[in-house]
């Protein structure tokens, strides 16, 4: 049986996170520019890379970009420890709030990417309306589901939206429709399964596409591997897919909409 695991996949990826920390009670001191310096390139070796910043005395806003091995859990817990040893270390510490607001950001808005997968059939005019028919059932927007909730936890409030694309093993064409309904329900069991909740899916003929609303200490990795063992699993241990994978975060905004400001 075919099992996909991180040491054999070669993902494409855009992860981009704004993390936003308070302090508890008083206001947050300084931070040097050389300490800066310094956590970014501790940032460097969790994964992270500060792509802009911005600290006054109220509040901390980081934008990071991350491997898809991140998960947003972890992405938080770096961003405030290393923050808080660096001021403990320059002998100003100050007490975070507990709150952290957690959200995913990309070049498309999430209901941009919803609207994206919603088109997979049409955009392709496939000629052959007969099978255009059969296989329209296995691309649904779940309506019920908005893409932009936040998922709220006692250490705060996350907003964890993916697009997450899986391509079949040399193009490789699903033509029986039973195999689009497999590949569909063991979609839906492994969203189930794990917390996490669909806003789009489409089965096509030779990849497919996902939004997916994620747990928040699943990696995008994680989640990437989950699905694809998940449709390994209904169809009998066959590996339909390339040992990759293509993830993006999104969310209410795009990447122009809100860019924040560098000191």
């Amino acid at each position: 049986m075919v099992r996909y695991d991180p040491t054999c996949l070669q993902p494409a990826y855009e992860c981009r996170y704004s993390w936003t920390g308070w302090p508890s009670e008083s206001l947050f001191p300084p931070i040097s520019n050389n300490r800066w310096l310094n956590l970014e390139q501790m940032w460097e070796l969790d994964g992270l890379r500060v792509l802009e910043k911005h600290s006054d005395p109220k509040y901390v806003q980081i934008l990071f970009s991350s491997k898809p091995s991140v998960s947003p859990v972890f992405l938080a817990s770096r961003a405030k420890g290393r923050i808080d040893h660096a001021l403990r270390t320059a002998g100003t510490a100050c007490q975070f709030n507990r709150k952290v607001a957690l959200r995913a950001i990309g070049h498309n808005s999430a209901r941009a990417v919803t609207e994206y997968i919603d088109t997979q059939v049409a955009k392709e005019g496939f000629v052959d309306k007969e099978f255009v028919y059969s296989i329209e059932p296995y691309t649904t927007v779940f309506e019920t589901i908005d893409p932009n909730q936040a998922i709220t936890v006692n250490r705060g409030r996350y907003w964890y939206h993916l697009h997450l694309v899986l391509v079949h093993e040399e193009r490789y064409r699903l033509r029986a429709t039973h195999l689009y309904s497999s590949v569909y329900k063991s979609c839906l069991q492994v969203a189930q399964r794990n917390g996490y909740q669909l806003s789009a899916i489409s089965v096509m003929p030779d990849h497919l596409h996902l939004g997916v609303i994620g747990a928040i200490d699943h990696s995008p990795e994680t989640i990437a591997i989950e699905f694809m063992n998940g449709v390994v699993d209904s169809l009998g241990g066959i590996g339909l897919y390339r040992n990759g994978y293509y993830v993006a975060t999104s969310g209410a905004y795009g990447m122009n909409a809100i860019r924040i400001r560098n000191d």
